[in-house]
Formats: C-alpha cells, sequence, structure tokens
C-alpha cells in the first residue's frame, strides 16, 4: 500500500516474470506507457507484448538472465492500441532457496530518444550526400592540417583524403 503511490510516479516500469516468461507483477503506470492496466497484463507471458520482430531477441535475453546474467537492452513494445514504444529494460534473475523463480527489471520508455537517433541519422546521410555529390571542392581543416577532401577537391587536386591525411594544409 504505501509503495504504490511512489511506484505510480516512477518513468521506469517495475516488473516481475516468472521463470515460464509469464508477468507475475508490473507496476500500475504501465497504463501510462502502453494503454494497459496492470491486471490486463499480469498472467499473460511478456511475449504477448513484443513487436514479432524482435521476438527471438527478446527470448535469447530472457534465457541469459534466467542463466544468472543481468542484462540490458532495448526493443519494441505493442500498447493497447497496437502502436509500438521503444523500451529499455534492465532485468536480473530473482532466486529463492538457490533456486531461480523468474526476473525482474524496470522499463523506461525510450522511444523519444530512439526518433531523436533516427532523424540524425537521416540529416547526417542527407548532408554527407550534398559533401559527396557536390560539384563544388570541399575540404576540412583542423589544426592547420587537411582532414577531409570531397570527391570534387580530389579531382581538382590530384590527391586522394588518404595521400592528404595530417599535411599542412599550408
Amino acid at each position: 500500500g504505501r509503495f504504490r503511490a511512489l511506484l505510480e510516479n516512477l518513468n521506469e516500469i517495475i516488473y516481475v516474470d516468472d521463470e515460464k516468461a509469464n508477468v507475475a507483477y508490473v507496476s500500475p503506470n504501465i497504463f501510462r506507457l502502453t494503454g494497459y492496466e496492470a491486471h490486463e497484463v499480469i498472467g499473460k507471458s511478456f511475449m504477448h507484448f513484443v513487436h514479432p520482430d524482435d521476438l527471438v531477441g527478446r527470448m535469447d535475453v530472457f534465457l541469459k538472465i534466467l542463466s544468472g546474467e543481468e542484462q540490458a537492452t532495448e526493443y519494441r513494445m505493442r500498447t493497447k492500441a497496437g502502436e509500438f514504444k521503444w523500451v529499455r529494460t534492465n532485468a536480473r534473475p530473482i532466486m529463492r532457496d538457490g533456486a531461480l523463480i523468474g526476473i525482474q527489471g524496470a522499463l523506461v520508455d525510450i522511444t523519444d530518444l530512439k526518433e531523436v537517433e533516427e532523424a540524425l541519422k537521416l540529416s547526417e546521410e542527407k548532408y554527407r550526400n550534398v559533401v559527396q555529390n557536390s560539384k563544388d571542392a570541399i575540404f576540412v581543416t583542423q589544426d592547420h592540417k587537411l582532414k577531409f577532401l570531397n570527391p570534387r577537391a580530389s579531382a581538382i587536386l590530384g590527391y586522394t583524403c588518404e595521400s592528404v591525411a595530417d599535411r599542412s594544409f599550408l
């Protein structure tokens, strides 16, 4: 009772799975992430909530944790609306009287982080394409040394990027 408010206000969702991968406990804040109430999740296999492409990886991780490893991983989790959110989870085995009875862990929503990573990757690729295909010579210097030539600069100067690496720009 007295920890319920604490659990509901955490960003992390606390969970316990038995050794068969069924959810034995999940904190009520699961609702914020997935739209499922805790009672709709408890008793079901956690695999029911995993993106099909991530299932094999999740099973591998589950077995590693059962064998005693602590593992932090990322995967996509299905919401009640059928959408997918990226989560990072950190889990470890639960032992009782020397026997393994399940795993416990915390998971947190990293969907926004994944979207930012993807946007950065796309803008980096776009930038790289512009530089590589530019009709202008583009070069980068750092500490008075040539660090990069695009293909057009190489063609004009007759040097490859490797052959000028660390040469003085002057």
